[in-house]
């Protein structure tokens, strides 16, 4: 993504390209390679799943077709293919050996990444809930994407701020998730459920400044508990302990 537009196109072009290339002396392997990426990706395309960690079975599959070549005495691994020939054949197949050593580099840093570091940071922020004792208060988190997780960790149900109401898992609902996340304060004030405490556990996707979390009327105060940053997927996590002024509190249940 931090490629030019006009370069990223042309490199996803010759990366969609380049294994039909490499493969279309073995009919075999281009066969089992062409029927394997449209059944999968029709899959894709069905199920709506259009993260990039789906596509990596599309590089599977082009491993597994360049191997089933070598059996047609078209071997691609072959260093002699880098050895003979023109230059531009030369470059052509040792592309294929720079696409393995980007996986090999790739697979190292993933590997070393997921034992020091945790997936999610869910469950230690859950271990931080208790260790305040709030794990038997209801959990107002903010961000309905990072709600899961806690709530699978805790052990029950967590209350959404921006749906306004009680859930565990997500439902894949668009207008649910909410892609630009205005000031908190006003969302806590049309909130049936934080509306009505005195105090309570707030568990944020985004750090708190003033700008976000002040308004000109703010009723509530917020006090960072604690964040967790070391993910490897993101969210990131922020605890607060969050309290409503007296005199509002007392002025809002006279008008109930």
């Amino acid at each position: 993504n931090k490629f030019p537009p006009l370069l990223q196109f042309f490199l996803a072009l010759w990366l969609v390209t380049y294994p039909f290339l490499l493969l279309r002396k073995a009919k075999p392997a281009m066969l089992f390679f062409t029927c394997s990426i449209f059944l999968v990706f029709s899959f894709l395309v069905l199920s709506q799943s259009w993260a990039a960690r789906y596509f990596g079975m599309a590089f599977i599959f082009f491993i597994a077709a360049a191997w089933l070549a070598g059996n047609d005495s078209i071997n691609i691994f072959s260093i002699e293919k880098i050895q003979q020939g023109a230059l531009v054949s030369k470059l052509f197949y040792a592309f294929f050996y720079v696409l393995l050593a980007c996986h090999i580099y790739a697979g190292a840093y993933c590997y070393v990444t997921d034992i020091s570091r945790p997936f999610t940071e869910a469950k230690n922020v859950v271990d931080c809930i208790k260790a305040n004792q709030a794990d038997k208060k209801m959990i107002v988190m903010d961000g309905y994407g990072a709600g899961p997780a806690v709530s699978a960790y805790l052990g029950k149900q967590v209350f959404y701020l921006n749906i306004d109401q009680i859930g565990s898992y997500c439902y894949w609902k668009k207008s649910w998730f909410e892609f630009s996340m205005g000031p908190l304060a006003p969302q806590l004030q049309k909130s049936t459920y934080a509306n009505a405490q005195d105090s309570f556990l707030l568990v944020s996707i985004r750090s708190m400044t003033d700008k976000q979390i002040r308004c000109d009327s703010s009723e509530f105060q917020f006090k960072e508990l604690s964040n967790f940053k070391n993910g490897i997927i993101k969210p990131d996590y922020y605890i607060y302990e969050v309290t409503r002024r007296k005199s509002d509190y007392i002025a809002a249940k006279e008008i109930k």
